[in-house]
């Protein structure tokens, strides 16, 4: 632009010098030129205020109102005397904008050197004080990995005198630093976890013991019964079969029992408690292990308890067994009484299910004054395996054990709430039902007395043989009348007699309720049905209900249909003939070939086989039959085998042919009597 300026100012003299050479065209380019550059000046000094003074862009302005007036005019002369001057201030101006630019450029440039000067320092600084911290950081990790390095040996020697107790102890002393109580924390998860598997084993271990227990029992049973019913000669065990039934059943349940809590899966929501099988299950074993340690047991259970609730049966049932089989075993009393019942809690979904496991060798009249006893008073100890509960019961809650002793009693008691699932339905079964009863035991009596009492019946107890006879006119059809084998002073094989005879044409039924089955010798005949003591609730009532409804011609006792296969006309005549002084009716063939081609027709209930017979002996003829029966499903008949032989080889051979007994030739009445009398008794039991 100073350029320009210059060309223009130039022209201009020279124009005022020599009017008549100015050439107006080059003029005009000039001031187009200046003008142009005018404009980018003043854009350039609205960006930069500070280098630009007022009154330069005041001149810069005139300059250009001459230009537009040359424009105009053309007049070259008054351009010269207007815009000369001007052009001088204005190429001061540009020359003191161009030296304070420059000025300024130089302090900028300066105070960008300075400030990466000092930026590099703080750099060198920051890197030279992180240095130091970095390397006091790092003293300070080596100084505590030794520090670790030292605390893990110490614990490493001190690991192996560390129990449960002596972990807990360190974590709560002040003395041991937050590193050594993280690494104790640690190990007491690993201890707390080592015993619960350790309790899970013991669980088990307990578990195979008792199993092995019930087994050991069970088949020392089982035989014994075979052994005597395959050798026995006389009445020692009438209904020893029954026995030996009921204990393979017994096994049977127990085993199933075992296998389900081996896949226990408490945390299913569909696992659900059958509280009359769980009860059932628990009175049969508890019966059991008493009478093999010689005590007498009684339970009673609550009419108002659910059917069913929420939680796992198999280890509930196992819970309480353990529990139960312990205080049997490690308690010195002589009686035992079981009641279950439930109570209200505060929440209306739930019930609380209480055991209470009374063993005392006092004599008490009823449950109540059990009951009654100030065990409110007395100190109460927490005996709850907490861990076992947890394993094994499932959605039941708040599970709690607890002993106590006053006297000469102590209780054992469970209790737990549940949800339950379904209730009882029926618990008015004998409604105008009349039972008489009469036993020894007052709280046997009692227990029986409120069994029936909550199933509506009208109970009336004698307490002697002669209030029995007092209290017959009070029965009417379809009454009954329950004994106990514990009534004192009387035969009860004759009392029974008595009272059948009293009794006449009146359908009134006579009940038994007994502990053993050597207890009911020659009874079968003057009674209607036999309970095992103590019988499951659900079983005695309704089989008590079953057969008070029977009609009179039903409870008759019906003769069995006897059949003689006896190739000799003597010895058959001989049978016969006997069986005849005991107004028994019976069939007879010649050999067990005529036996197998009538084995569609045969019904009879008791078959005397002849070993040794021509065409087909008695061996080969009954495991035809035995066949037969299988194959139809038939009940099997009672076969007894008769032989003059009486080595064990020949005893043998027809016992594993399938006969139920053999008898020695000649025949003996009294022999022939007592087995009849024998199998008559245990299939009426069935």
């Amino acid at each position: 632009m100073l350029k320009s300026i210059t060309r223009l100012n130039s022209a201009l003299i020279i124009c005022a010098e020599q009017a008549e050479s100015c050439n107006d065209n080059q003029t005009r380019i000039f001031t187009a030129e200046l003008n142009s550059y005018l404009f980018e000046f003043m854009r350039l000094a609205a960006a930069e205020k500070k280098l630009v003074s007022t009154v330069a862009m005041h001149n810069i302005d005139r300059v250009k109102v001459h230009i537009a007036q040359y424009n105009a005019l053309s007049d070259t002369q008054l351009l010269q005397k207007q815009i000369t001057p001007t052009l001088e201030h204005i190429s001061t101006t540009l020359n003191d904008v161009i030296n304070a630019y420059h000025y300024n450029l130089k302090e900028q440039t300066e105070y960008h050197i300075l400030l990466l000067i000092l930026i590099s320092l703080l750099i060198l600084v920051v890197s030279i004080f992180h240095y130091f911290y970095s390397n006091k950081y790092i003293k300070q990790l080596i100084h505590k990995s030794d520090d670790l390095t030292h605390l893990f040996h110490h614990v490493l020697n001190r690991i192996k005198d560390l129990d449960l107790k002596a972990i807990k102890s360190r974590l709560s002393s002040i003395n041991t630093n937050p590193n050594e109580k993280k690494i104790y924390s640690l190990l007491l998860f690993s201890f707390e976890k080592l015993e619960n598997e350790k309790l899970k084993t013991d669980l088990y271990q307990r578990l195979y013991n008792l199993l092995g227990y019930e087994i050991r029992g069970i088949t020392n049973t089982i035989q014994g019964g075979v052994k005597l019913l395959a050798v026995d000669k006389d009445e020692r065990e009438l209904v020893l079969a029954k026995d030996v039934i009921t204990a393979t059943h017994t096994l049977e349940n127990l085993a199933e029992n075992f296998n389900q809590l081996s896949n226990i899966d408490i945390s299913k929501d569909d696992n659900i408690v059958n509280l009359n099988k769980l009860s059932s299950d628990l009175i049969v074993l508890l019966a059991s292990k008493s009478k093999n340690l010689s005590k007498s047991i009684e339970c009673y259970v609550d009419n108002t308890l659910p059917l069913t609730f929420y939680g796992h049966q198999t280890g509930l049932f196992w819970l309480l067994l353990m529990q139960m089989s312990d205080a049997l075993a490690t308690q010195g009393y002589e009686q035992i009484l079981l009641t279950i019942n439930c109570s209200g809690t505060k929440r209306v979904d739930q019930l609380k299910i209480s055991l209470n496991f009374y063993l005392y060798s006092s004599d008490y009249s009823s449950i109540d004054s059990i009951e009654q006893l100030p065990w409110s008073k007395s100190h109460k100890t927490l005996i709850t395996n907490k861990a076992l509960a947890r394993t094994l019961i499932g959605k039941i809650k708040n599970y709690q054990v607890t002993r106590q002793v006053i006297d000469n009693t102590s209780c054992f008691s469970t209790s737990f709430d549940i949800q339950p699932e379904r209730y009882q339905t029926q618990t008015s079964l004998l409604v105008d039902k009349k039972i008489l009863i009469c036993g020894a035991s007052a709280i046997q009596t009692n227990v029986l007395d409120k069994m029936l009492t909550e199933q509506g019946a009208d109970v009336v107890v004698a307490n002697t043989p002669n209030d029995i006879f007092k209290s017959i006119n009070q029965l009417d059809d379809n009454d009954g009348i329950l004994l106990t084998n514990t009534i004192k002073g009387v035969k009860l094989n004759t009392f029974c007699k008595i009272i059948k005879a009293r009794l006449g044409k009146k359908n009134i039924k006579i009940f038994l309720s007994v502990s053993t089955s050597n207890q009911v010798k020659e009874v079968f005949e003057h009674i209607d049905h036999i309970f095992y003591h103590p019988c499951p609730p659900s079983d005695f009532i309704s089989n008590m209900l079953e057969h008070l409804e029977k009609d009179h011609d039903d409870t008759a006792v019906a003769l069995p249909k006897l059949l003689i296969v006896e190739d000799d006309k003597l010895q058959q005549f001989i049978l016969k003939k006997i069986l005849s002084d005991f107004e028994y009716e019976c069939e007879t063939m010649d050999d067990g070939q005529q036996v197998v081609d009538n084995l569609d027709k045969l019904d009879h209930d008791i078959i005397f086989m002849d070993c040794i017979m021509p065409n087909l002996g008695g061996v080969d003829a009954t495991k035809r039959i035995r066949a037969y029966e299988k194959q139809h499903k038939k009940q099997p008949s009672i076969i007894i085998g008769a032989t003059a032989l009486t080595s064990n080889e020949e005893h043998k051979l027809c016992i594993d042919a399938g006969m139920d007994y053999v008898l020695h030739k000649p025949y003996k009445k009294d022999v022939i009597y007592a087995s009849l009398k024998k199998y008559i008794a245990i299939g009426k039991i069935k």
